[in-house]
């Protein structure tokens, strides 16, 4: 993720992480698996628009590493490249598992 400053109330929700890399992978505070995939859109669309370039989200994927499995957003900027942030999934996912 680019050294923007994030707002408050997504920053609030940020356990931990950059999202550059696999280790650096964002994990946030809740386990509300709905809040979750909003706030790492909010997050990628945040830090981007900031630094006021065109995006798309081109692809979101599930990837299993190791015991930890993670949601990937590959974006696509100013039709040129792609940039991919790293969200650590792993506790929000077990938590959804567990529901009735």
């Amino acid at each position: 993720m680019a050294s923007k400053k994030i707002p408050t109330h997504l920053l609030h929700q940020i356990q931990q992480g950059k999202g550059q890399t696999y280790r650096r992978a964002i994990r946030f505070k809740t386990n509300d698996f709905k809040d979750f995939v909003r706030l790492e859109y909010e997050i990628v669309s945040y830090i981007i628009e900031h630094q006021e370039l065109d995006f798309r989200i081109i692809e979101q994927h599930l990837v299993t590493k190791g015991d930890n499995l993670f949601d990937i957003l590959d974006v696509e900027i100013e039709n040129s490249f792609i940039v991919r942030y790293y969200f650590d999934i792993t506790h929000p996912f077990d938590q959804y598992k567990l529901l009735p």
